[in-house]
């Protein structure tokens, strides 16, 4: 017989969750042996040494009582804290030739146990985590898992026909993981001689993760990754907001927030919309890893922020020190963090300065550290690249217009500027409560203040191809969930009785329902002169300031009358309610059945098995060349209709080539021209494209011999449908030869002399 205090635990939503994630992956043919080789890689490898150092580094601050650390705060925090620690392990490891030294982390956790520094840290006291928030936070994770399954993974199974092939940007981020599978320094390995200026911290740990575990990379990419991130947010983020605001209350709702409610929308029930607000729940969490791994790895430097900031608090060395490491593994997950991070401590530093007159030293320090890092991160991860961002104030509202098919006028230019305000400021409403309550003025709330301010603005003021600007946006979005979560918990009566949880609930509820039937209209009426999704902009600007000023009226005569007014608690419901707009799509897009357009095919089919000949029977070290540079066959370099990200090559070889493509790499976005997208910016060195191709159009001694000379060429990959002498190549045999060959793709060896 199971006792009371079992039923009354967390254990039984941790089964829930636990049975519901694994049916939900295994539903999407996720082998039973990989996801068990997964949960075994994270619970053995990667948890025990993160928890361990994560106890150990904030041991200072687990006080008896009120604010000490939760299990689900230990837990989640110190497992991401395993990546962070995994990273440079495995770095050193893949230089000396050894990349499975990351397993000394939990040898040398397990051999702490034998010393009494060591039991002591494993035998610190934590709190409790009431066992009803523990159900909430199951159903967030189950909720977003299965979102993932229904609009994501089954747009891209694990077992593709024939007839498809994987996402563009999936070989992108293959090909990084590729070369952060053999090489370092990394490099692009699509194109020669580039040093990888990019946040490739989440494609070091794809790495990792297959040289320990043996999955393929595609299932980790695909599926596993993603999954895992969820459950890695959801609890970190609770984490936070419990700590935050200590309540159990702000600790659900906060991932609700992120996870269900998402960006406001009423003009449209697709989740790509990828222009104005896009909720966190969209194709983009597994499309753009180092989004999704940013995310998870700027929860801890987060917590320990709000923990240094808080007032007459005194904090040890070793917070200091957690906030360090925290934010050097941030540095090179998401280029975006840091920098809104830096303009939060400015922000602390400025108002203490200019309105209340003192110097505030805490947030001083703090700006220091994130400066120290974001200099770190700037010159040493990213080479000093800019991003090719440039100052254009207004550009990004006129590119929306543009995806949206409304004309630019004056006023569909103010009214997006302010749906794409609306859309991240909705999730903030429950701000109110920190100014009903005067606690704007806290150091904390400062700092959010200020790096939400400066990450909303970058949008209205910068621009670059590709629209890299809301990436700043998006990585906001936990901030504004936070201060938002901790003015509701300000407002929520304490203690919260099921009762008023049920009918704020239940507000909120109808609250999303309304904002999906107003979507249903707007988009019934979708016309292609664009005036429905001009009304869809006014709809999002106007319902949320019409509820408003009806409570503010409402409440005035309540008050004339000698009646008790609505409480502002009830506003702030119905505002965060209406992104639940984003769950009420969900549902009627599987009633209507509904389903996401599947990947189509980007390259002629047997691409994947000549690119793993080559792996299987080649040295990392060695250097392929290729005639496939367009993803289109009939295109050439320098075309307009060229699509440049070609990756699929290298991506499944995992070998470096001179040149197959030279898509989002620094020096294209150099070459960048108004109007044009990242996959049409022309060769940045068409040099060096005219010497490889003449080893394939003009196959000669000479040509071969000048491309194995200058770029030490080992291999050939030739596709069939791209311009090429086969013959010629086949009359070279002292210099190639044939050593795979299906019906689309030919792959030589150079011989060596």
């Amino acid at each position: 017989m199971v006792s009371a205090n079992v039923w009354r635990s967390s254990w039984p939503p941790i089964v829930v969750t636990s049975i519901a994630v694994a049916a939900i992956l295994v539903f999407n043919d996720t082998s039973v042996t990989d996801l068990l080789l997964f949960v075994a890689y994270c619970g053995l490898i990667v948890a025990p040494p993160g928890i361990f150092v994560w106890r150990s580094l904030l041991q200072q601050i687990r006080a008896t009582g009120r604010g000490a650390p939760t299990w689900l705060e230990d837990l989640s925090m110190g497992t991401i804290v395993g990546f962070g620690l995994q990273l440079p392990v495995y770095l050193v490891g893949l230089v000396i030739g050894f990349p499975y030294l990351v397993l000394v982390l939990p040898v040398a956790t397990l051999g702490a146990l034998f010393t009494p520094f060591g039991r002591r840290i494993w035998s610190l006291q934590t709190e409790r985590f009431d066992y009803r928030g523990s159900w909430v936070i199951s159903g967030t994770i189950i909720y977003a898992v299965y979102w993932l399954a229904n609009r994501v993974f089954v747009s891209s199974p694990i077992n593709l026909p024939a007839s498809r092939t994987p996402r563009l940007d999936e070989t992108f981020h293959l090909a990084l993981m590729g070369e952060l599978s053999h090489q370092f320094p990394p490099q692009f390995p699509y194109v020669e001689g580039i040093t990888l200026d990019y946040h490739w911290f989440v494609h070091a740990q794809l790495a990792t993760m297959r040289w320990i575990t043996g999955i393929d990379g595609t299932l980790l990419i695909r599926q596993l990754l993603p999954v895992m991130l969820v459950v890695l947010i959801v609890t970190g983020l609770a984490s936070v907001a419990k700590r935050l605001t200590r309540r159990t209350s702000a600790a659900v709702v906060a991932p609700v927030l992120l996870f269900a409610a998402g960006g406001f929308q009423l003009y449209s029930t697709d989740f790509a919309v990828r222009v104005i607000t896009e909720p966190v729940m969209s194709a983009r969490f597994v499309s753009s890893p180092s989004q999704s791994y940013g995310v998870m790895m700027s929860l801890p430097a987060l917590l320990l922020i709000m923990e240094i900031l808080r007032p007459k608090k005194r904090n040890h060395p070793l917070t200091w020190v957690a906030l360090a490491l925290s934010l050097l593994a941030l540095s090179g997950s998401k280029a975006t963090f840091i920098p809104i991070f830096l303009c939060g401590a400015i922000g602390v530093v400025l108002f203490r300065l200019l309105v209340e007159r003192r110097i505030d030293r805490t947030a001083l320090a703090l700006g220091a550290m994130l400066i120290a890092t974001a200099l770190f991160a700037q010159f040493v991860l990213f080479g000093g690249n800019s991003g090719a961002m440039a100052f254009d104030p207004g550009r990004s509202v006129t590119e929306a217009l543009r995806r949206q098919s409304v004309e630019a006028t004056p006023l569909s230019h103010v009214l997006m500027a302010l749906a794409m305000l609306m859309g991240w400021l909705l999730y903030g409403a429950g701000a109110i409560g920190l100014v009903k309550r005067a606690k704007w003025r806290d150091p904390r709330a400062l700092w959010m203040l200020a790096a939400i301010t400066a990450a909303l603005a970058v949008p209205f003021l910068l621009f670059r191809t590709g629209a890299i600007q809301y990436w700043f946006q998006r990585s906001a979005a936990e901030l504004i969930v936070l201060l938002s979560v901790w003015g509701l918990a300000l407002l929520l009566p304490k203690p919260l009785t099921r009762q008023v949880a049920l009918r704020l609930s239940g507000v909120a509820v109808v609250s999303g329902f309304v904002a999906y039937l107003i979507t249903l209209f707007v988009g019934s009426s979708y016309g292609k002169d664009g005036t429905a999704s001009l009304a869809g902009l006014v709809l999002v600007v106007f319902v949320p300031a019409v509820l408003t000023l009806g409570f503010l009226i409402i409440r005035f005569v309540q008050r004339r009358r000698g009646k008790a007014p609505w409480p502002v608690l009830m506003l702030v419901t119905v505002l965060l309610g209406l992104g639940l707009n984003n769950v009420y799509i969900l549902v009627g897009n599987m009633l209507q059945g509904q389903k996401p357009a599947g990947n189509s095919q980007i390259f002629p089919p047997g691409g994947e098995s000549a690119a793993a000949y080559i792996r299987a029977n080649s040295d990392p070290d060695d250097v392929v060349a290729t005639n496939m540079h367009c993803l289109s066959p009939g295109n050439v370099p320098g075309d307009r209709a060229c699509d440049n990200r070609h990756f699929w090559a290298s991506a499944f070889s995992e070998r470096r080539f001179v040149i197959e493509g030279w898509g989002y790499n620094p020096e294209a976005y150099e070459n960048a021209t108004e109007g044009e997208g990242l996959g049409d910016i022309k060769p940045p060195n068409p040099e060096l494209i005219a010497l490889n191709d003449a080893a394939f159009i003009d196959p000669s001694e000479e040509t071969i011999g000048r491309l194995v000379e200058d770029h030490s060429v080992d291999w050939l990959f030739v596709g069939k449908d791209w311009p090429v002498d086969l013959a010629g190549l086949d009359a070279l045999p002292d210099l190639v030869a044939r050593r795979y060959e299906n019906g689309n793709y030919v792959v030589y060896e150079v011989i060596d002399p």
